[in-house]
C-alpha cells in the first residue's frame, strides 16, 4: 500500500507530465500551420517565377538585343497574373540585379517572401523574374491560432488541475480508509499486530494469576 507521501509525489509527476504535453500540443498547432503555409507559398511563388521566365522567351525571341526596353511587352507578359492571390509585387531584373520592370500590388505588406527564376533563351541567361508574395495574412492567422491554442491549453490545464486535485483527495481518503480498515484506532498498530499483542497480554495475565494462586 502506498504512503500519503508517495501518492502526493505520483500526483505531482502526473500533473507535470500533463502540463508538458498540453503545452507541447498547443505550440505544435500554430507551428505546423505556419510551416505548411510557408512551404505552400514558397512553392507557388517559385512556380509563378518559372512560368513568367518562360513567357519572356517570346519577347526575347522578337528582339534579343533590346528586349529589356520593350516595357509594353512586360505588361503583356504579366497581364494574366492573379492579383487577388498573395502576389505582392513582380520584378524583372537584369543579370547584375538591376530592376528593369517592377509593379507592386500591396506596398503596405508587413511580411513578404520572394522566389526568382532565370530567363533563358537558347541556353543563354538574359535576366531574372522575381515574384514577391505577401505573407501578412498568414502571419496574422498564425498569431490568432497561437492565441486560441494558448487559451485552449490554459482552459484544459485549469480543468486538469481541478481533476488532479480531486483525484488526489480521493486517493488520500481511500488510503486513509484502507489504513483504518487494517489499523487499530487506539494503538495505531495493524489489526494483526494488535490481536497478537492482546493475546500475549491475555496469556501473560493468565499466567500471573496462576502464579499468585500458588
Amino acid at each position: 500500500m502506498l504512503s500519503e507521501k508517495q501518492i502526493a509525489g505520483f500526483s505531482r509527476k502526473r500533473a507535470r507530465l500533463t502540463c508538458a504535453l498540453t503545452i507541447f500540443f498547443a505550440l505544435t498547432v500554430p507551428v505546423l500551420y505556419f510551416s505548411m503555409e510557408y512551404k505552400e507559398n514558397a512553392h507557388r511563388s517559385s512556380t509563378y517565377a518559372q512560368k513568367y521566365a518562360l513567357k519572356f522567351q517570346q519577347a526575347i525571341r522578337e528582339n534579343p538585343r533590346y528586349w529589356q526596353f520593350n516595357l509594353e511587352k512586360f505588361s503583356e507578359v504579366f497581364a494574366d497574373i492573379d492579383r487577388e492571390c498573395n502576389v505582392q509585387a513582380i520584378t524583372v531584373l537584369d543579370l547584375q540585379g538591376k530592376p528593369l520592370y517592377q509593379e507592386a500590388f500591396r506596398p503596405d505588406a508587413l511580411f513578404v517572401m520572394h522566389r526568382e527564376a532565370v530567363i533563358y533563351y537558347n541556353n543563354k541567361p538574359y535576366g531574372i523574374t522575381r515574384i514577391t508574395f505577401d505573407l501578412t495574412a498568414m502571419l496574422r492567422n498564425t498569431l490568432v491560432l497561437a492565441l486560441l491554442a494558448c487559451l485552449t491549453a490554459a482552459t484544459v490545464l485549469h480543468f486538469l488541475r481541478l481533476s488532479l486535485q480531486i483525484s488526489m483527495q480521493l486517493a488520500l481518503a481511500n488510503h486513509h480508509l484502507q489504513r483504518l480498515a487494517v489499523t487499530d484506532a487506539k494503538t495505531g498498530l495493524t489489526n494483526g499486530a494488535a490481536l497478537r499483542i492482546a493475546r500475549l497480554s491475555a496469556l501473560t495475565g493468565s499466567r500471573n494469576k496462576r502464579t499468585h494462586r500458588y
